[in-house]
């Protein structure tokens, strides 16, 4: 009599069969799926170079106005196909130019209410929301390149990024929203002065 934790011999070439059948499905499905993924990362390396390509003849072509509608409307895939340095630097600019339009709208002085600046989380999150392609850890990709990156100021008291040129961008906001009469009261002012 078998104990009970042994099962009869007679099941044995039943259960081999019945295991080896299964390892030989998995197998031709797993070499199936891997075959679909090579086929895939192919086709999106392709896909992603020609859309690389086509961005940078975009650049040149297209006016600013027209490139910011374009990413605008296509927020998904905003830092797709680039290096890191270019995406970081155009989330930098883009949130340059963003504070740049709320400072001019506002109520207080502009450079009063101008914030450039992003933290290191914000630029993680703006590059993942706009297909940016880690290749192992967002934060440690991010911040290496930011280290890198010349062009780049840190604010050491509150630990946010923004592009050098940040304040020129604020200057063309300011001078492209003021008020066409205030150039001409300045004008006469002066020469009623000299009266």
């Amino acid at each position: 009599m078998a104990d009970a934790g042994t099962l009869p011999k007679y099941t044995a070439p039943v259960r081999v069969r019945a295991i080896l059948d299964e390892l030989d499905r998995a197998a031709a499905e797993y070499v199936e799926t891997h075959k679909t993924l090579q086929e895939a990362r192919v086709h999106f390396t392709a896909a992603r170079e020609r859309f690389a390509s086509v961005k940078r003849i975009a650049s040149d072509i297209l006016s600013f106005a027209d490139r910011y509608d374009w990413d605008e409307r296509h927020g998904n895939v905003r830092f797709a196909a680039m290096t890191i340095g270019e995406a970081v630097r155009e989330a930098l600019r883009d949130r340059a130019f963003a504070a740049a339009g709320e400072a001019v709208h506002s109520d207080r002085d502009p450079a009063e209410r101008f914030s450039p600046g992003m933290t290191l989380e914000q630029i993680v999150d703006a590059l993942e929301t706009g297909n940016f392609e880690f290749k192992g850890a967002p934060r440690r990709e991010t911040n290496a390149a930011l280290i890198r990156l010349e062009g780049v100021t840190k604010d050491e008291e509150t630990d946010e990024y923004a592009i050098e040129d940040a304040g020129e961008i604020l200057q063309m906001f300011v001078a492209e929203h003021e008020p066409p009469d205030k150039e001409h009261d300045d004008a006469r002012g002066e020469e009623g002065s000299a009266a």
